[in-house]
């Protein structure tokens, strides 16, 4: 780069990082938030999807500074230089990255304290509506039809709602947890290729790059719902994997 590039990367750097600084921000205020909510709610998750929408926006509105500034001053001032463009989409990978760790980390949080209260809630006993007698509970998030030992009365027995949450929500949030971290490193990987590109005139993505993405989007992929399976006790869903493969590919490719 020239050195008015270079005085144009420093100053553009130096923006990106406070951005990023913000985002830092904005995480550290709503953690504590987060966790207010979630004490004063417990195992209702509307209070906290709203809380997070709110917080999405104002994420928003920090990328959408990033593109304004960029598209105004910042992205002239590097000429036919592609750093710049590089510096922006790096800088902006590690923002989303860092907002969805923070997202899925207060989700699987409230998740995991929903199972563990609801096992608690199972050590009660339900009473038989023939007899009285007590009936154990099962560890399910739907209402289960439960013959007495005692009467033979059928019982509907409907679980905790801490436990119903964790079945009907929270497996989805810790098995998204579980791979985030292969998720993210395959979308660096993308990154990197995508930049290769650029600085190759576009030119078609070396069939050894794409393998190694769709192999890592596979395991990610994988990991995920492997981790849905073992959490809800059934057999993996490959179906959802090979969908989710296939509009991957369709998309990035």
């Amino acid at each position: 780069m020239t050195p008015e590039q270079q005085a144009a990367a420093d100053r553009w750097q130096a923006f990106l990082d406070k951005i990023e600084e913000r985002l830092e921000a904005i995480v550290a205020e709503a953690d504590a938030g987060i966790k207010g909510i979630a004490a004063a709610h417990p195992h209702e998750i509307l209070p906290i999807l709203n809380a997070l929408s709110g917080l999405d926006h104002r994420v928003r509105q920090l990328l959408k500074r990033i593109e304004e500034v960029w598209d105004g001053k910042a992205g002239r001032a590097f000429g036919g230089s592609n750093r710049g463009i590089e510096m922006k989409e790096e800088s902006t990978l590690r923002f989303n990255h860092r907002w969805q760790k923070a997202r899925t980390t207060w989700l699987a949080d409230i998740a995991r304290a929903a199972h563990q209260d609801g096992l608690k809630e199972l050590e009660e006993p339900v009473d038989c509506s023939g007899c009285g007698a007590p009936i154990p509970r099962q560890v399910t998030g739907s209402t289960i039809s439960i013959t007495c030992e005692y009467c033979n009365a059928v019982n509907q027995v409907a679980p905790p709602a801490a436990l119903r949450n964790f079945f009907h929500y929270g497996v989805d949030h810790l098995a998204e947890e579980a791979a985030l971290e292969m998720r993210h490193e395959t979308e660096r990987l993308r990154l990197r290729i995508e930049t290769w590109q650029r600085a190759n005139s576009w030119a078609p993505v070396p069939s050894d790059h794409r393998q190694k993405w769709e192999a890592m989007q596979r395991a990610h992929l994988q990991r995920q719902a492997n981790e849905k399976a073992r959490l809800l006790g059934r057999p993996v869903n490959q179906d959802w994997v090979e969908s989710r493969m296939k509009l991957s590919v369709a998309h990035e490719f």
